[in-house]
């Protein structure tokens, strides 16, 4: 939200003396304050909407936190009639940028902030969206400032298969969780610390594709032998440990597979050639099926 004339239209659903939506120096929309009271909640919410997201999986939201957590909700039709909205949290990390990728399934019904069940049951329309908004909501444990900063809120697309493929760097280290949607710069100084500018390079460029939206695969490699393909075994795993060379045809054979893969969505994981070919992939081997052994990033 760093255009003004989109921010703009945004607004607070209360009113409060020490409660702001504005930009920062940097022009992102902001909000903050104190005086929220305990069980309290304060929005900021879009314009009324008229969206079909029908073909969307998700909402990527890029923002910076002060280490509380915060909802992100939708809105359909339903919250006209019953004040029902669906809601998914956002733990934040203090002065730090975050992406999150946050598949609608994940957005759960309430109502005046209590998980709906029961009768009361509902499920998203994504066809029917008609307000997004963020939403803090203060616990007891909670001091009563807060301070959220919002760069981006957009959908992402339900993909059978990857729509881009990165061939990265193998010392480029794994993110450290699944919410975790990019490297922060303490990992970004730590690689360039180490004087290694392929894997600094690499690492901000997997940082610019999680944030695009696109569904992706990351193969990360250690460099390349000449050694023909089809005739070493291969491994993929998602740790660092004990990754080697490839040829330069078997790397080129999982990019392609990964292409026609379902599995392979927003996966990042190390190929490599195997010094264990018993417990490696042999050449013939259904790479789909250790596909499904990886976690997604999402």
């Amino acid at each position: 939200l760093r255009r003004k004339a989109d921010r703009d239209l945004w607004y607070l659903s209360s009113q409060f003396p020490k409660v702001t939506w504005r930009p920062n120096k940097y022009d992102h929309g902001t909000l903050g304050g104190v005086g929220i009271e305990e069980f309290g909640d304060l929005s900021v919410e879009s314009p009324k909407l008229e969206l079909n997201m029908g073909a969307f999986s998700g909402l990527m939201v890029r923002l910076l936190g002060d280490g509380k957590a915060y909802k992100i909700f939708v809105r359909t039709s339903l919250f006209e009639k019953t004040g029902i909205q669906f809601e998914t949290t956002i733990q934040t990390k203090p002065n730090k940028w975050q992406t999150h990728r946050l598949p609608f399934e994940n957005f759960e019904a309430h109502l005046d902030g209590n998980n709906v069940d029961g009768a009361m049951q509902a499920i998203l329309d994504r066809r029917d969206v008609k307000q997004l908004g963020f939403l803090y909501r203060r616990t007891p444990s909670d001091p009563s400032s807060f301070i959220i900063s919002i760069d981006f809120i957009k959908a992402y697309r339900a993909q059978l298969e990857p729509e881009f493929i990165y061939v990265s760097s193998a010392s480029v280290p794994p993110l450290p969780s699944k919410n975790v949607q990019e490297y922060d710069e303490s990992i970004l100084k730590l690689l360039e610390a180490n004087d290694d500018r392929k894997a600094y390079n690499s690492a901000l460029g997997e940082n610019v594709l999680r944030k695009s939206g696109l569904t992706y695969t990351i193969v990360r490699v250690a460099g390349y032998n000449n050694a023909p393909g089809g005739i070493q075994a291969v491994k993929i795993q998602q740790d660092q440990e004990n990754v080697g060379p490839i040829s330069r045809a078997d790397a080129a054979d999982i990019c392609i597979s990964c292409l026609l893969d379902s599995r392979a969505c927003n996966l990042a994981f190390y190929a490599s050639q195997s010094k264990y070919a018993p417990t490696a992939i042999s050449p013939n081997r259904d790479m789909s099926s250790e596909l499904a052994r990886l976690r997604p990033n999402t």
